[in-house]
């Protein structure tokens, strides 16, 4: 059942990465160079923010 529920939380935050991915690319205000570099930032931040939660589950 643990295992379940982190395979949840894990999938739902991806899930959240893709959706605020998908409001910037329908942006008419911005580039694509520049949708591109936010939607690169948005992947960084998310796995930095997972990596810590890795780490921090490990404790």
């Amino acid at each position: 059942m643990k295992l379940f529920l982190n395979v949840a939380i894990v999938v739902s935050f991806f899930g959240l990465v893709a959706a605020a991915i998908w409001l910037v690319w329908d942006q008419e205000g911005f580039s694509n160079a520049e949708k591109a570099v936010i939607s690169a930032l948005f992947v960084f931040v998310a796995l930095m923010l997972l990596a810590l939660g890795l780490c921090l589950y490990k404790l």
